[in-house]
């Protein structure tokens, strides 16, 4: 039987996340973001990231996605760190490890291409003594579209249906 995540309580409002969506804490460690109508790509890129990357430990879970109401449901990532030496070493590992294995990067025009020197606390958290990644619909993640991981995870949908993230 699916959970009812509507009826979850809210335990704390988070600042308006990117794109005018909304984050709320709900009770047993649950992520609701809401986005409006005019961020649906977002919401879109957000969700395909997540269910590409399901099998990644160093991303959130996806719990839930309401296409219609452009809701969705995430396991919480953890707590927010500081940009410490010794976190952005960590993050830079984490996000050169996401790269190799998952085709994951994070491009940054300003700066020449791929970075690995990714701002916290806004896109990760820390649980259990690894970087969790999180809010990656931004334009900057992008998934290498021949990545062979990547290349298999498309041919799981149909040809008209498999498309770049």
């Amino acid at each position: 039987m699916d959970m009812d995540y509507d009826k979850l309580a809210i335990k704390k409002k988070f600042s308006r996340g990117n794109h005018g969506s909304y984050v709320y804490l709900l009770e047993g460690n649950i992520v609701k973001k809401k986005y409006p109508e005019k961020f649906r790509r977002f919401f879109v890129k957000e969700i395909q990231m997540m269910t590409y990357l399901k099998d990644c430990r160093h991303v959130v879970d996806l719990l839930h996605a309401d296409y219609e109401n452009l809701i969705f449901y995430m396991t919480f990532g953890g707590k927010s760190v500081s940009s410490s030496p010794k976190n952005l070493e960590l993050v830079r590992k984490t996000a050169r490890k996401l790269h190799k294995k998952w085709g994951l990067v994070r491009i940054d025009p300003e700066k020449g291409g791929i970075v690995y020197d990714i701002f916290l606390p806004n896109t990760g958290k820390l649980s259990n003594g690894q970087i969790m990644f999180f809010d990656l619909a931004s334009d900057k993640w992008h998934v290498e579209p021949k990545h062979p991981r990547f290349v298999k995870y498309l041919q799981t949908f149909p040809a008209d249906q498999a498309k770049k993230i």
